[in-house]
């Protein structure tokens, strides 16, 4: 039987240490067991368990406190495993879940995304950063699947995946003169033969587009998700930042003509 050791992976089977190659030349070396310059991963079986001067192992309570006590293991219907009741792989398979299903839901009912998006949140319970990407790759495989890798406002349709060659769809902004003076910055698309492209980025890359975008209340609902293409997400993505700086200079404004004084206690401090 293999002896425990913090070392190894895994802890109580044979496998790779993960001690560092520079400390088994003292042993290879010196019994003649190896080259001189060993700096290889070592494979540590029952025999080099019982002979290694590195093994260490310190025993690892699953919980620090004998107060708290050990949740049940719960069988999952999603993935077939069984997952700690309460624990975060367990919410992760139940909105996983919960995202096939509202998809399959809305398959049957011949349903896509809604142009006026969805607040509706389908999730219970919160998961970690780690566990959020997770999840969120997922979600994006399962849109870009429904809309046919197909951007659904410039109809461009990678046939390979989410990438396809750069050609005519590219996205700038232009200068529009107004009649009465000023100008303002306009998203435009560029035709053929109109465009110079110079980089190595010569790739489109679809995208999954929130409808409602997440600062505004919007979530990972099915409905307000829709494939747009890199090009056709930076026009809502400009859109958006236009949008968000004049709420910022308008609530500047209002903060400043709120702590004005008024007329009359201006002229009577004159």
């Amino acid at each position: 039987m293999v002896k425990l050791c913090d070392h190894r992976h895994p802890r109580n089977k044979p496998g790779y240490c993960m001690y560092g190659g520079s400390n088994y030349n003292r042993i290879f070396q010196s019994d003649g067991r190896g080259p001189k310059n060993y700096f290889s991963t070592l494979y540590c079986d029952e025999e080099m368990s019982e002979i290694c001067p590195f093994r260490e192992h310190t025993p690892r309570p699953v919980f620090k406190h004998e107060s708290i006590p050990r949740p049940p293991l719960v069988d999952c219907p999603i993935c077939g495993r069984r997952h700690f009741d309460g624990s975060a792989s367990q919410i992760y398979c139940q909105q996983y879940g919960k995202i096939k299903e509202l998809l399959a839901e809305m398959e049957k009912k011949n349903e896509s995304w809604a142009p006026e998006g969805s607040t509706e949140d389908p999730f219970d319970g919160t998961l970690t950063d780690f566990w959020q990407r997770r999840l969120w790759n997922n979600i994006r495989s399962f849109i870009l699947k429904r809309d046919n890798n197909t951007c659904q406002d410039c109809g461009l349709k990678c046939e390979n995946g989410t990438i396809a060659p750069k050609s005519s769809r590219i996205a700038d902004e232009k200068i529009i003169w107004k009649k009465d003076g000023g100008h303002e910055l306009e998203w435009h698309r560029i035709e053929p033969g109109q465009y110079q492209y110079h980089g190595t980025d010569s790739w489109f890359e679809l995208e999954v587009h929130h409808i409602i975008p997440r600062c505004k209340g919007g979530t990972h609902h099915p409905r307000n998700l829709k494939t747009v293409c890199d090009q056709c997400h930076d026009l809502y993505t400009a859109e958006l930042h236009r949008e968000n700086g004049r709420e910022r200079q308008n609530e500047k404004k209002a903060a400043k003509v709120k702590g004005m004084p008024k007329l009359e206690e201006y002229l009577n401090k004159r």
